[in-house]
């Protein structure tokens, strides 16, 4: 997912798929297809509200911007840079890299280890097995770790961290 170069919405993917455009905006389902799909989504910006349900990765998601945004990823890597809003943001099993980012974030990962850097913001992280590696970050953070290490630099502002099974470094 990235701006529009043009401030339209735009789908270039392989194979062909076909949008549902309606008056609360577009779809794209893949389900029925039984083969992989890559696609790039091109959206004009800032938008209102994202909602994206992807069932295997890899997910990348750079400069764009939406007051809600709602991704939740089966399986696969992600990666979130520059881009302000409101996140709340479910992985089931991937590594996340999430970079230049400002607003709220909600972020739970089940299994897979977490890289947040320049980030500004009010987040709740939980990473059920994983590590959590925080650099340049600002902010409010609670952050739990059930069987992962956290390590934390050069940040401002506020934490509060739970490692379950690992250590906690600041």
């Amino acid at each position: 997912i990235k701006p529009s170069y043009d401030d339209q919405w735009h789908l270039e993917s392989e194979p062909e798929l076909a949008p549902e455009v309606t008056a609360r905006g577009v779809a794209i389902n893949a389900e029925d297809l039984g083969t992989s799909v890559t696609a790039t989504v091109l959206v004009p910006g800032p938008g209102e509200a994202l909602d994206a349900s992807v069932g295997r990765g890899p997910l990348d998601i750079q400069g764009v911007s939406f007051r809600k945004a709602d991704l939740n990823l089966g399986l696969g890597n992600f990666t979130l840079q520059d881009c302000p809003g409101d996140w709340d943001i479910n992985i089931g099993k991937g590594d996340g890299r999430l970079d230049g980012f400002s607003g709220r974030l909600d972020l739970n990962v089940g299994m897979g280890r977490l890289s947040l850097e320049r980030l500004n913001v009010t987040a709740d992280i939980n990473d059920g097995l994983g590590s959590v590696m925080g650099e340049q970050c600002r902010g409010a953070y609670e952050i739990n770790a059930g069987k992962g290490d956290i390590t934390w630099t050069h940040g401002g502002g506020s934490a509060t961290m739970n490692a379950g099974r690992g250590t906690i470094t600041v």
